[in-house]
């Protein structure tokens, strides 16, 4: 509710979802995904495979903006995971997406990579799904 109030608040107009993204068919394409604790969330395993689960929703040329814990936060581990940019690089750059930027933001109690990353174009979309823009 956060995000929609936003959004009319700036006078925009958009389609926002909320969700698990290994359970989400949409049937459309998006231009903007953002994700703001999802990835830093997931087990190894699932953070490996989430470049897949995001080319199934983005179309070519759309943009993923992406916020997670790094590996930069000092102290003892506790919350999220913490990502470095040698992952954020292999998981992503070598699956069809090219970075954008990347920014270090200090956060109240850990540091944060600000990720802008977009989906290679080429490829056209599956049959049957279409685009919302």
């Amino acid at each position: 509710w956060k995000a929609r109030w936003k959004l009319l608040r700036r006078g925009k107009r958009g389609r926002l979802y909320a969700g698990d993204i290994h359970r989400f068919r949409p049937g459309v394409w998006f231009d903007l995904i953002t994700d703001m604790g999802c990835y830093h969330s997931q087990p190894p395993e699932k953070r490996a495979a989430y470049p897949d689960l995001l080319k199934r929703l983005l179309k070519p040329g759309g943009d993923f903006l992406l916020w997670v814990r790094s590996d930069l936060t000092p102290g003892p581990e506790w919350g999220p995971n913490r990502i470095g940019r040698a992952e954020i690089e292999r998981h992503f750059l070598k699956q069809g997406f090219s970075l954008q930027e990347i920014s270090e933001v200090p956060m109240a109690r850990w540091i944060g990579y600000f990720v802008w990353l977009k989906r290679e174009t080429g490829g056209a979309h599956p049959a049957g799904r279409a685009s919302l823009t």
